[in-house]
């Protein structure tokens, strides 16, 4: 799974239930138009140059 999630795991529900609920409460008021992926980095590595490689076989 590491070579597919720089985090080498699958997030859980519960850890994608605190971003909403940080979005939710009055803590987030500064925070505006963004967009959150939620996908343990794996789109991290779509912005690498084409051929190099991140993690080791």
């Amino acid at each position: 799974m590491g070579r597919i999630h720089p985090v080498d795991r699958t997030g859980s529900p519960e850890e994608v239930a605190a971003l909403v609920a940080f979005l939710v409460a009055d803590e987030d008021g500064f925070v505006t138009g963004k967009i959150y992926t939620v996908d343990s980095g794996r789109t991290s590595k779509l912005s690498l140059p084409w051929g190099y490689q991140l993690f080791s076989s």
